[in-house]
């Protein structure tokens, strides 16, 4: 066992045993450490399940662990337009705009007038 994975293996078990209330459990360090742990495996190749039973914690922690953290990375990223993609769109067939938050939600085929609506209003709504 690594090093990393033994720590926080460890400040797992210390947080289990202060018998703190069910959401206040964790301390944030101890989550980021986890997190980023986890999307280092999760890179690597290793399931999420596998990843819970290194860590000995709940698939549902785990998970909902890396979507909080998702959804707290900026909101805009960088992409590229591959030749298919753009060839795609100019010939017409499913050209449209696609809309994915931060959490992995994904709306495709949108016009520029219905992303803008639904933008405007997921982040009025999620505030």
């Amino acid at each position: 066992m690594s090093p990393e994975l033994s720590g926080i293996r460890e400040g797992i078990i210390r947080s289990r045993r202060s018998g703190r209330g069910p959401r206040a459990r964790f301390p944030e360090g101890l989550v980021r450490a986890a997190v980023a742990y986890a999307r280092s495996r999760l890179d690597a190749g290793f399931d999420e399940p596998a990843i819970c039973r290194e860590l000995d914690l709940a698939r549902v922690t785990l998970s909902r662990w890396l979507g909080r953290a998702r959804c707290a990375r900026p909101g805009l990223r960088r992409v590229e337009l591959s030749e298919a993609v753009t060839a795609h769109a100019v010939e017409g067939r499913g050209a449209g705009l696609t809309l994915e938050t931060p959490n992995g939600i994904r709306i495709e085929g949108l016009g520029p007038v219905e992303a803008a609506r639904i933008a405007l209003w997921l982040e009025r709504e999620l505030r």
